[in-house]
C-alpha cells in the first residue's frame, strides 16, 4: 500500500514555497497584466459583480477575473497581493500533488521528490511570478482536486466532481479535457476494462464538455471576445510541425531553465525545425502506441500510461489549433511539469538502487540548481525593462516585444525612444487587436511629446474600433486632446459617450481634470 502522507512534509513544502517566492512580491505588472488588470477599468472599479466577472479581455475566464478584482481592492496600484495570492496557489498545488500521488504511488519517496521538484522548478515562475499566469495555477488546482476526489472511492461524490469540472470552464478553456484524465485514471491506475467502468458516472463527467462549450459560446455571443486572432485555424501541416517541435523545445527548457523568457515566438521553418519536428513526432507516436498497447492488453494497474496521457492532455492544448503566436510561453507548461518532475524523481530513485548515495547526491544537486535559478529569476523579473530587452535580443522584429518595450520606455519618461519602438510595433502587427493596442500606445506617446496632429489621427482611428468604446482611459486621453485642440463639437460628442458608458459622475470628473496642456499633468 502507498505510504500515508506525512504532515511534516506538507509543512516543509509550505516553508520552502514561502521562502523561495518571498522575493517576487515587488515584481511589477508586465505583458498581459497591463491589459487584463492595470488598464481594465471594469475590473479595478466594478460597479457590480458582473463587472468583476465579465470583462472585455478574456471575459470567459470569470473566476480568474474575480480573484484579480479582489486583489486590486486589497492593494490598488500595487502587485503585492496578486503575487502573494499566486504564491499561495502554487504552494497549495504542490501540497495537493503530494496528497494525490500518495494515494496510489507505491514507489517509496516518489511523491515526496515529485511534489518538491514541482514546487521549486524554475519554469514554474512563469505561472507564479507572472500574474496573468494565474489561470494555469487555478486550472491545476481544480484538476488536482478532481483527481484527488475521484481517487478516494469510499467518499467519492460524483456531483461534487461534476461541479468542479463546470468551475474549470470559468478558468481556462483546456479544462474541458479533465474528464479524459479521470477516465485514464480509472483504466490505468484502477486497472479497469472499458466494460467494467461506471458508464453513468463517466457520462456525467464528460457531459461537462457540453456545459463548457455552451458557456464559452454564450460568452462569445454576449461579449466582444474575438479570441487570440479571431479563431483562425492553422493548416494542419503547419500546426503539426510546430506542435512536434514544441515538445522538444519544452524538454530543453525543463533541462535548461536559464533559457526561459516571457515570450517565445514561432521559429521560421528551417532544416533544423524539420529534424526536431520529426523527432517530436516519433516521441508522440511512441507515447501513444504505449498507451494503446496498455488499453489492448487488458486490465493492469500501471502509473506510466496514466502519466503519459496526463502529459499529452496537458501539453498539446498549450499550443492549440487556434492561431496563437507565442506557443512557447512557459506559463502554459505549468501543469505538464508534473509529469516531467515525476520522471526526474523516478530516474533519481532508480540511480539510488545502484548505490544509495546517488539518490542523496542527485537530489541535492537538482534541488540546489532549481532553487538557485528560481530565486535568481524572480530577482531578474523585478525589472520588467530587463525582461523585455532580453526578449528583444532574440526577436527584434516581434510585435509583442516592440510594443512592450515602447510602453516600458514611456513609463520611464523616455518618450522619443518609446516612439521608435511603438511605430515599429504598428508596422509589424498581424491582427486587428494588435494594431489597436499599438495604435493606442503610439497615440499616447505622440500626445505626451506634443505631436498633437499625429495623436489626433491615431486616437480618432482607434475610437472607431468598437472594442475601445468602453476603454475609459482612452476616452479620457482623447477628451484631453480634443480640449487642447479646441474641437468643441467632437469633445461634446465624446463626453456624451462617456456619460452613456460610465455615468455622468465619471464624465464630470473628466471635465474637471481637463487642462490646457496635457504635459502639465
Amino acid at each position: 500500500m502507498p505510504a500515508r502522507p506525512k504532515l511534516w512534509f506538507i509543512v516543509v513544502l509550505a516553508m520552502f514555497g514561502l521562502g523561495l517566492y518571498s522575493n517576487n512580491v515587488q515584481v511589477p505588472f508586465i505583458y498581459d497584466d497591463m491589459l487584463q488588470i492595470v488598464n481594465n477599468e471594469k475590473l479595478k472599479n466594478p460597479t457590480s459583480i458582473a463587472d468583476a466577472l465579465f470583462t472585455d479581455h478574456w471575459h470567459n475566464r470569470v473566476l480568474a477575473h474575480l480573484t484579480f478584482s479582489m486583489n486590486w481592492a486589497m492593494t490598488p496600484n500595487s502587485p503585492v497581493s496578486f503575487h502573494i495570492f499566486n504564491n499561495l496557489l502554487h504552494i497549495l498545488n504542490s501540497i495537493l500533488l503530494f496528497l494525490f500521488l500518495s494515494t496510489f504511488i507505491r514507489v517509496r519517496y516518489l511523491p515526496y521528490l515529485t511534489s518538491f521538484f514541482f514546487l521549486v522548478h524554475p519554469l514554474q515562475i512563469q505561472s507564479v511570478t507572472y500574474i496573468s499566469g494565474r489561470t494555469s495555477l487555478l486550472l491545476t488546482l481544480i484538476t488536482l482536486l478532481v483527481l484527488l476526489a475521484f481517487a478516494n472511492q469510499k467518499t467519492r461524490k460524483p456531483l461534487l466532481i461534476f461541479s468542479l469540472l463546470c468551475l474549470s470552464a470559468t478558468v481556462k478553456e483546456t479544462g474541458v479535457l479533465i474528464p479524459v484524465l479521470i477516465l485514464a485514471y480509472d483504466l490505468f491506475v484502477n486497472g479497469r476494462r472499458f466494460g467494467n467502468i461506471n458508464v453513468k458516472e463517466h457520462a456525467l463527467y464528460f457531459s461537462h464538455i457540453l456545459v463548457a462549450l455552451l458557456f464559452h459560446l454564450g460568452m462569445d455571443v454576449l461579449g466582444t471576445h474575438q479570441g487570440a486572432v479571431g479563431f483562425n485555424l492553422y493548416p494542419f501541416f503547419e500546426y503539426a510541425i510546430v506542435q512536434a517541435h514544441f515538445l522538444l523545445f519544452y524538454l530543453y527548457l525543463f533541462v535548461n531553465p536559464a533559457s526561459q523568457s516571457i515570450y517565445h515566438a514561432y521559429l521560421e521553418p528551417t532544416g533544423l525545425i524539420y529534424v526536431t519536428s520529426t523527432m517530436g513526432f516519433l516521441s508522440y507516436v511512441c507515447a501513444i502506441s504505449f498507451v494503446l498497447r496498455c488499453l489492448v492488453s487488458g486490465p493492469r494497474t500501471s502509473i506510466h500510461p496514466f502519466f503519459l496521457t496526463f502529459f499529452m492532455i496537458s501539453l498539446l492544448p498549450s499550443n492549440s489549433i487556434l492561431q496563437m503566436y507565442n506557443p512557447f510561453a512557459e506559463y502554459r507548461l505549468y501543469q505538464s511539469n508534473i509529469v516531467l518532475c515525476l520522471y526526474l524523481s523516478y530516474a533519481i530513485l532508480v540511480a539510488g538502487r545502484l548505490r544509495k548515495v546517488y539518490t542523496y547526491l542527485l537530489t541535492g544537486i537538482c534541488a540546489s540548481f532549481f532553487m538557485f535559478f528560481t530565486y535568481s529569476h524572480n530577482l531578474f523579473w523585478r525589472d520588467s525593462f530587463t525582461v523585455w530587452n532580453q526578449a528583444y535580443n532574440d526577436y527584434p522584429n516581434n510585435y509583442v516585444i516592440l510594443n512592450s518595450l515602447g510602453v516600458e520606455y514611456a513609463r520611464r519618461g523616455r518618450h522619443q525612444q518609446a516612439l521608435k519602438y511603438l511605430e515599429k510595433a504598428v508596422e509589424s502587427h498581424r491582427t486587428r487587436n494588435e494594431k489597436s493596442t499599438a495604435t493606442y500606445n503610439l497615440a499616447t506617446a505622440y500626445h505626451v511629446t506634443g505631436q498633437s496632429d499625429l495623436a489626433y489621427k491615431n486616437y480618432k482611428e482607434l475610437y472607431a474600433v468598437p472594442n475601445y468604446k468602453g476603454n475609459v482611459i482612452l476616452m479620457q486621453n482623447y477628451a484631453q486632446l480634443l480640449f487642447e485642440l479646441g474641437k468643441t463639437a467632437e469633445l461634446k460628442a465624446l463626453l456624451a459617450d462617456i456619460t452613456n458608458n460610465f455615468g455622468k459622475k465619471r464624465a464630470d470628473s473628466i471635465v474637471r481634470g481637463l487642462k490646457v496642456d496635457r504635459r502639465d499633468q
